[in-house]
């Protein structure tokens, strides 16, 4: 089978191109490399944890009871 006229131009081109990198003693690069796999990196918070200025007071404290609005309301209607 012939090649066309692009066919042989490119091939030539080609042939020329690889005599002139062995000249320049550049390495011959693999065409295809395997896919690197990546390990997935355990993703970190970059903020911390929102939590209500009750809550951290609770936890500072951590002996005052959590009273819920219900609870409270009630102990004020008693006063």
């Amino acid at each position: 089978m012939e090649l066309s006229e692009y066919e042989t131009k490119r091939q030539r081109r080609i042939e020329a191109n690889q005599q002139q990198l062995q000249a320049l003693n550049v390495p011959k690069i693999p065409e295809r490399t395997r896919p690197t796999i990546r390990k997935k990196k355990e993703v970190e918070s970059l903020y911390p944890v929102r939590r209500s200025l009750r809550q951290r007071q609770q936890r500072e404290n951590d002996t005052e009871p959590i009273v819920t609005e219900t609870e409270a309301l009630i102990a004020l209607d008693s006063l």
